[in-house]
């Protein structure tokens, strides 16, 4: 009992490490993001565009930086949970990661197509209503 228990020590320690390394980059990865992307103007743009009504207020610097949180901690929840050679819980994450990876090229891609549909219709809605007034 106390051997099985001193062997898995290892590996929460290092899952441990993992994540705490992970966490700290997400962290740096999202002011990265949402200062770049503040520095650029998308905050004024996207408030003009009326993009931060659809998100609740948020600031679309703030919402970006939170996907590229949430991206950075998948993939390293993903490596933490690979560290504890847990087999059934190994498979199953490694089930999903291959699930979710091909997604995501695609949900941002069409996250940036309503993007671009949104702007057109806000800038085809101004023009109607100024021809119409």
């Amino acid at each position: 009992m106390a051997a099985t228990l001193l062997g898995v020590i290892p590996g929460v320690v290092t899952a441990a490490i993992v994540l705490f390394a992970g966490w700290t980059i997400a962290q740096v990865g999202r002011a990265i993001t949402t200062g770049t992307t503040r520095s650029f103007g998308l905050d004024t743009i996207s408030e003009r565009m009326g993009i931060d009504e659809v998100l609740d207020g948020n600031a679309l610097s703030t919402t970006l930086g939170a996907v590229a949180h949430f991206l950075v901690m998948l993939t390293t929840i993903v490596t933490a949970l690979r560290t504890l050679n847990i087999a059934s819980v190994t498979g199953v994450v490694d089930g999903a990661l291959t699930f979710v990876t091909p997604i995501v090229p695609s949900a941002l891609l069409s996250v940036a197509a309503l993007a671009g549909a949104f702007l057109i219709g806000r800038v085809i809605a101004r023009m109607m209503t100024a021809f119409l007034r």
